[in-house]
């Protein structure tokens, strides 16, 4: 399997499936995805409502995720599986531009969060100086160069 495909799994598994929870800041999700989220994909020119959110399939949500998650931010050129996975994470939990903007800190270049991601340098090194700039948690910080 691909490992963006390995990764997409984990995320929609561990998002479930719909939830509108009060505390949640961020409004319902289906599969992770937000109303803003879903409504901007569809071009729909505002937040997709509940039931529209409702509605999401995991298909379309796991589309929403390889293009805006992975191909969009040029994560699909990163080829060390741990720094692949710890950025496609950290883009799902911290929004567009979080995980670019670490991975250009990390790269040494303007961290705008805006531009595409340019062909990394050595995978391992990044994957130290992203975790470290990201000050991230999990096992995605933990595992060894493989």
């Amino acid at each position: 399997m691909n490992p963006i495909d390995t990764i997409l799994d984990e995320v929609i598994r561990r998002e479930g499936v719909y939830v509108n929870h009060p505390a949640d800041r961020v409004g319902p999700t289906n599969f992770g995805i937000t109303a803003q989220t879903l409504g901007s994909w569809r071009k729909l020119g505002h937040p997709a409502t509940a039931a529209e959110l409702q509605a999401l399939t995991e298909p379309e949500a796991r589309a929403i995720y390889r293009q805006q998650y992975t191909t969009s931010p040029g994560f699909e050129t990163v080829t060390h599986p741990a720094l692949l996975h710890l950025l496609v994470d950290a883009r799902v939990h911290s929004g567009p531009k979080g995980a670019v903007q670490w991975l250009q800190a990390a790269l040494g270049i303007a961290a705008d969060g805006a531009s595409s991601v340019p062909r990394p340098a050595p995978h391992w090194l990044l994957l130290t100086k992203v975790c470290s700039t990201a000050r991230c948690w999990g096992s995605a910080c933990t595992i060894s160069d493989g």
